[in-house]
């Protein structure tokens, strides 16, 4: 991903992602998407239920059925591109005393502001 061709994108901020099997999905934060590859809800490594719930068909994603069937997961991979002024938006205003990008900043994000995946 360059961040010169993020730029021309209407995406506020873009996170790295990679498809995930079930044994593993619990150890990332995990992403639901619109058809757009907009990233509608985030959760920081979730557990038990809500491991389940982040469950998606991955198959749009260029992937086979089959593949799709092992990897139902969208794992962040720890890489965000963020526009400046959200960034500081979200540090300043929304969090100031957050440290933790995956529980508190990114949520916010996805909730607030147009998040891709990549």
């Amino acid at each position: 991903m360059e961040v010169a061709a993020e730029e021309e994108l209407l995406a506020e901020d873009t996170l790295a992602a990679m498809d995930e099997r079930p044994a593993r999905a619990s150890d990332y934060g995990l992403m639901k998407i619109d058809k757009t590859e907009c990233i509608i809800h985030f959760a920081e490594k979730p557990k038990g239920p809500q491991l389940k719930a982040m469950q998606v068909d991955i198959s749009p994603l260029r992937l086979s059925e089959q593949d799709a069937l092992r990897y139902p997961y969208i794992a962040s991979m720890g890489v965000y591109v963020f526009r400046t002024d959200v960034l500081l938006k979200l540090l300043r205003w929304r969090h100031p005393s957050s440290n933790d990008f995956g529980s508190e900043i990114i949520p916010s994000a996805v909730t607030d502001h147009n998040v891709q995946m990549r």
